[in-house]
């Protein structure tokens, strides 16, 4: 069959090779102009060092406090009969400035060698991950979830027709909930072309700059070498990484800018305006509004940071500036809901709409669970890893609180944004689906607790084994300990199936996606699970689901989703087939005559290990009958096929 000019061949498997090297190049080169930088960096002002982790004072800045404007001893006036007295002005000279020599390279390794070693280990875990995933999958890169590969669509509708849409047979789809990271593939698409590899190499970019980045922080407070990696190894396993990576979504890019985006704000915010050089308070309140139009639009949960900081600011008596930050933080969502109405759409994302709302205000108790506190513990109690976080970071408040007397300090600060944060999240939103929501809370609480646990550690090896030190570091490495067990469990559970999950989509959504770009391209197929298949087949979509098509979500909204609405919208679409999960819908129309299914074993990521395939018209049938068995030979022998099609002619 003719393939569309929008089908991918086989060929393109894994990616392109020089779009991968050219951008491993470009990643690398930036890897090492960031650390270069990074090692030439200022030291925070004095007035940021008393609100962030204490420091030993650098030559520079000796230098620059005993750097007063010196004077040259005034003469006496030269009385002289022909002119009256004057005073000579006394002459000054500019104020010494701290010299900065060049980074030799000994002190460029010396400072950078935790984030490389850091860097290595995620690259040397990726490269094991990838080359067993390739053995597994017949040498395609697969991601681990089916989610990706909507991004990857609707980035390919938008790169090559200007279209935001899951296909070309649509104007405007609301499916993604993500809008920046859909925007920034569409552009690498623009640029380099189509590649599966795209988003896994964005992600690996985003993870090497999230440990360059740690690693300025630490260094630059007097946590840098093996502190600074014991925290980086940390991120790396506890969020995972890998998993995020493989996931080829915006995960990692949210962890990243909500990182910078706090660890900014708190700088601003331990700042004492009077004694601070305006020019440093300017920069850095430019930082924290541009960081912010990037917050809610990598992820809408990013409304939660946004809010809180704001109340800081409020606290601080900076009004005009917690409003403009508010503003600008909105400004993003409103014009893309602004866009999205335009073009026949709700506010907010459909994925959005459909999870939070149906589950939270379709009863009052639904609503008061919605608005209480109710849902958020229940959260917690099922999920251990944040309950011991969350608890952990609160009596590391409590005594950060009695050392030093004040909120307003970087550590404590850290602590403060967490909480809430967290609170929010569990009660708004949720954790699950492959380990991915709840990953930027678990690296923003890691790092939380690692600024604040860093104060209690002595500088010097003597200061460890002195009498009153050893009570203190038993009691914080025991905290250490119960925060740690669960992460642990977690960290366990995660890695063993991420390899295993691209094989479940290999199987199921891949073989899905080829099956009807061979038989269907062009025609209007019923799907629930939208990624690969529309991402490998140009077709034209009925989402049962609703993330693609706008009039499933609006019925399931108005709990009008029913069979007779599933019957009727086919059959106005013109729709051909239907693959679908029986075990979400368990009520199909009873023209539709289903032919046969695929399942695969040791299911993971799929929703369900079993697709049904049905006729949805009656006259298509017997072409999918034929379809399927000319097809079945093709299909990976792990897995199980039955139906009408594999008992002989139709």
């Amino acid at each position: 069959m003719k393939r569309s000019r929008l089908a991918l061949p086989d060929e393109h498997r894994t990616s392109r090779i020089p779009f991968v090297l050219l951008t491993l190049a470009a990643a690398i080169g930036a890897l090492l102009v960031v650390l270069r930088q990074a090692g030439r960096g200022t030291k925070p002002t004095e007035t940021e060092g008393r609100g962030m982790m204490h420091r030993a004072p650098t030559v520079a800045d000796v230098g620059a406090q005993h750097a007063a404007p010196l004077q040259t001893p005034q003469a006496e006036p030269v009385q002289t009969p022909a002119l009256p007295a004057q005073t000579p002005k006394p002459l000054r000279r500019p104020a010494a400035k701290p010299v900065r020599k060049p980074l030799t390279l000994l002190e460029f390794v010396r400072r950078s060698w935790p984030a490389a070693v850091a860097i290595a280990v995620l690259l040397a875990i990726l490269a094991a991950m990838v080359n067993d995933s390739l053995a597994r999958n017949a040498g395609h890169l697969i991601y681990n979830l089916d989610d990706p590969y909507i991004h990857m669509t609707m980035a390919r509708q938008f790169s090559q027709h200007g279209l935001w849409s899951m296909t070309r047979f649509e104007a405007f789809t609301s499916s993604t909930s993500s809008p920046l990271w859909t925007l920034l593939l569409s552009l690498v698409y623009w640029i380099f072309g189509v590649s599966d590899a795209a988003p896994f190499v964005m992600n690996i970019i985003c993870a090497v700059l999230l440990l360059i980045t740690t690693h300025i922080i630490f260094d630059r407070f007097r946590g840098g070498g093996f502190y600074s990696l014991a925290v980086m190894i940390g991120l790396i396993f506890f969020i995972p990484l890998p998993n995020l990576i493989f996931t080829g979504m915006e995960h990692t890019l949210q962890i990243l800018i909500d990182l910078l985006f706090i660890y900014n704000a708190v700088r601003l915010l331990c700042l004492n305006e009077r004694e601070t050089p305006r020019r440093v308070i300017t920069d850095l309140s430019g930082r924290v509004l541009f960081l912010g139009l990037f917050v809610p639009m990598v992820r809408y949960e990013g409304v939660f940071i946004i809010a809180f900081v704001c109340a800081l600011f409020l606290a601080r008596g900076r009004w005009a500036y917690a409003l403009m930050l508010g503003g600008l933080s909105a400004l993003p969502v409103v014009f893309y809901g602004f866009f999205s109405v335009v073009n026949g759409s709700d506010w907010l994302p459909n994925s959005l709409m459909l999870k939070v709302i149906p589950q939270s205000f379709s009863t009052l108790d639904g609503i008061i669970i919605f608005l209480g506190l109710s849902k958020s513990m229940l959260s917690y109690y099922s999920y251990p890893p944040l309950m011991t976080l969350t608890v952990g970071i609160v009596i590391l408040l409590f005594v950060g609180y009695a050392r030093r007397k004040t909120l307003w300090e970087a550590s404590n600060l850290m602590l403060l944004i967490v909480i809430p944060t967290f609170v929010l999240h569990m009660q708004f939103a949720g954790v699950g689906w492959f380990f991915r929501y709840e990953a930027y809370l678990i690296a923003l609480g890691v790092m939380a607790i690692a600024l604040s646990v860093r104060d209690f550690f002595p500088t010097h090896f003597e200061a460890w084994m002195q009498r009153h030190t050893v009570p203190r570091l038993a009691a914080m490495f025991a905290l250490l300990f119960v925060l740690t067990l669960p992460m642990l469990y977690r960290v366990e559970e995660v890695m063993k199936k991420v390899v295993p999950a691209t094989t479940n989509i290999y199987e199921q959504q891949y073989q899905m996606g080829t099956f009807l770009r061979e038989f269907y391209e062009g025609q209007r197929v019923a799907l629930n699970d939208i990624g690969a298949t529309t991402y490998l087949a140009d077709i034209r979509l009925l989402d049962l689901y609703g993330l693609g098509t706008y009039e499933v979500a609006t019925a399931k909204l108005n709990s009008d989703f029913d069979v007779d609405f599933i019957y009727r919208i086919a059959r106005e679409s013109n729709t051909q087939i239907a693959i679908v999960y029986d075990s979400w819908y368990p009520d199909l129309p009873e023209q539709w005559a289903r032919v046969g299914q695929w399942t695969i074993q040791n299911n993971i990521s799929a929703a369900s290990p079993t697709v049904s395939f049905y006729a949805v018209d009656p006259g298509a049938r017997e072409a999918l009958v034929n379809n399927l068995r000319e097809f079945a030979p093709r299909l990976p022998a792990t897995v199980h096929q039955s139906g009408v099609y594999m008992q002989g002619p139709a």
